[in-house]
Order: structure tokens, then C-alpha cells, then sequence
């Protein structure tokens, strides 16, 4: 199954905007280095226009990668910075797919089966 994190904040603590750069940078070439391995697909930073988290990073890849992209020491090290640089740093995981049935069939069939028991 195909994921994506979303790693998503809304600007720098005052103060700390050079510490948020460089964490920044370090968290670019760490992906690089991921996406060199194929445990990640893409990487990719968005900027939304119309909402109060403006700052997003959409991480894809195959479920097993992903997880263990997160499971890394340098990883926890780069959220725990982010979270520290940045207002409101949170982390969203979704299921992804090009077709709706491939997203929510699994979550369909897993509300199936709690519901039958």
C-alpha cells in the first residue's frame, strides 16, 4: 500500500528562524538520501495559499519504507527540531492511491470486519 506523511507547520518561532533553515536543509538531504535508496518516492513542499497551515511537506512511498524511514534515529532527530523551530509542527499518514477503491476499500473492509466481529 502506498502512503504519504505530511509533515506540515505554520511559520518559525521569532528567534529561531536560522535553527528552522538549517533543520530544514539537513531534513532536504536526508529525503535525498532516501529517495537514492527507494525507501521514498518523492518528496515534495507546498505552500497553501488559503489555509492557516501553510507549510507542508508531502512524503510518498510504499508503506514499508516509509515506516522505516521514520524509524530512524537522524529522522526523529530532524521532527524533534522542527517541532522545536516551528509553530504548530504536526505529522499526518495517509493511505494514497489513484483510485477511490484502492484508498477506501481497505478502510471499508477493515469497519467490515470490526462490524461483524
Amino acid at each position: 500500500m502506498r502512503m504519504a506523511v505530511v509533515y506540515r507547520w505554520s511559520r518559525s518561532i521569532p528567534g529561531r528562524e536560522a535553527e528552522a533553515m538549517k533543520t530544514m536543509a539537513e531534513n532536504h538531504a536526508f529525503l535525498e538520501r532516501m529517495i537514492a535508496e527507494d525507501r521514498v518516492t518523492s518528496a515534495e513542499y507546498v505552500n497553501f495559499w488559503t489555509d492557516v497551515w501553510s507549510n507542508s511537506l508531502i512524503v510518498r512511498g510504499e508503506r514499508e519504507g516509509l515506516m522505516s524511514v521514520l524509524a530512524e534515529p537522524e529522522h526523529r532527530e530532524i521532527v524533534a527540531k522542527a517541532a522545536y523551530t516551528t509553530e504548530e509542527f504536526r505529522i499526518d499518514f495517509a493511505e494514497v492511491g489513484e483510485n477511490p477503491s484502492e484508498v477506501y476499500g481497505a478502510w471499508a473492509a477493515m469497519l467490515q470486519t470490526k462490524a461483524t466481529g
